[in-house]
């Protein structure tokens, strides 16, 4: 095992050419100690990650800096969970080697700090740890003495936004298991079908019907517009998570194949809908959404949904999570292996494991679509 990462970092983690913009007062030295810095950072993260062991950062990284000290918490968090749920088999161990080009196109140095402009590139295909943020990536790096160590990274991934701005807290591991073991536990058939929709004896005179949900046309949007949104509608900088799995949805209890068409999609008028110019709050909002799939709606038009837990989850299932578990929830994604734990998201682009998410996590289940 150790031969087989020791070549996944050297072949894996390389830097193209960089063209580097410096003051007079930094020379190269500066220069090539920052872009050692910054590859042996992804190493160290990586050897972390496949290891399930958080190891010593020091060297590289700030740990008494804000994003250090999270840093560090939530990769703590993420492998004692990862860890954790393989020896009770809630999920399978996702390895899969990491082949990316780290390249630094800029350094800008203000005396004894200096901000690198990092670009990521790799396969938009492969489902990357949390700590791979394809594309634009800001590393601020600080000088002491002659180290130079990373302080903060700043990329499009709502994560790496909670990291920066938003206090971790260690979780002990009684609090994380108990956790982890009620968002396994058995739901047996009434439970996994609870829901908090309409009673259907409230709404029998009205006529209606019900358009059921198509997991694998939701799944089958996801992954064509994982990357790169889709033009039809608006996209949300730093922020498109759960406008993505909005449209991942409302596909899902469409009616036609055109990704251009709104018949394609179903949506609720001046409730849960978007256009090319923006979207309601139930729309693309986290804390929103989740509210108005799960209430009540009786003799009301709409989607109807019912709670899962990760145990009775299927693909096209959505899931969200709290990065800090204060009862805030941040992030919205769409379940599309779950053979494989693999979901895809928007900000950042791309797809992740399900326990490469640290903090708590809610799920539901699309269920139909109520027109009258």
């Amino acid at each position: 095992m150790k031969k087989f990462i020791s070549i996944i970092l050297s072949c894996y983690f390389v830097f193209a050419s960089c063209l580097v913009v410096s003051s007079k007062t930094n020379d190269i030295a500066d220069e090539d100690y920052i872009k050692s810095v910054i590859n042996a950072f992804y190493d160290i993260s990586y050897e972390s990650w496949s290891k399930k062991e958080t190891i010593d950062f020091s060297s590289v990284l700030d740990t008494n800096s804000f994003f250090g000290e999270n840093y560090i918490l939530a990769f703590d968090e993420i492998n004692r969970q990862k860890k954790y749920m393989l020896e009770k088999g809630y999920c399978s161990d996702c390895f899969v080697p990491i082949d990316i080009i780290i390249s630094c196109e800029d350094i800008q140095f203000d005396k004894s700090i200096a901000r690198a402009t990092v670009v990521i590139n790799g396969n938009c295909e492969l489902c990357y740890p949390w700590f791979v943020c394809l594309g634009d990536n800001e590393i601020v790096l600080s000088k002491n003495d002659k180290t130079w160590i990373i302080t903060s990274i700043s990329n499009e991934d709502v994560f790496f936004y909670t990291l920066n701005n938003d206090k971790f807290s260690h979780v002990n591991d009684i609090e994380l298991f108990d956790r982890i073991d009620k968002e396994n536990e058995k739901c047996d058939n009434i439970t996994e079908g609870k829901t908090m929709i309409d009673d259907d004896n409230t709404i029998k005179s009205n006529p209606y019907v019900d358009h059921q949900y198509s997991a694998s046309r939701a799944v089958k949007y996801a992954k064509k517009f994982v990357s790169n949104g889709n033009s039809h509608f608006y996209s949300i900088s730093g922020g498109d998570c759960t406008n993505f799995i909005s449209q991942c949805v409302s596909y899902g209890f469409g009616s036609t194949s055109s990704y251009t068409n709104s018949s394609s999609y179903r949506m609720t008028s001046g409730i849960w809908s978007a256009g090319s110019g923006g979207g309601f709050p139930a729309w693309e909002s986290v804390s929103n959404h989740w509210t108005y799939m799960l209430q009540g709606k009786a003799g009301q038009e709409g989607p109807r949904a019912s709670v899962r837990t990760w145990s009775s989850l299927i693909n096209g299932d959505i899931m969200q999570i709290d990065f800090t578990s204060n009862g805030s929830y941040d992030h919205s994604t769409i379940c599309v292996s779950k053979a494989d734990n693999k979901f895809a998201q928007h900000t950042s682009n791309g797809y992740r494991y399900y326990s490469d998410y640290t903090g708590t996590k809610r799920f539901y289940h699309p269920s139909y679509f109520r027109t009258y």
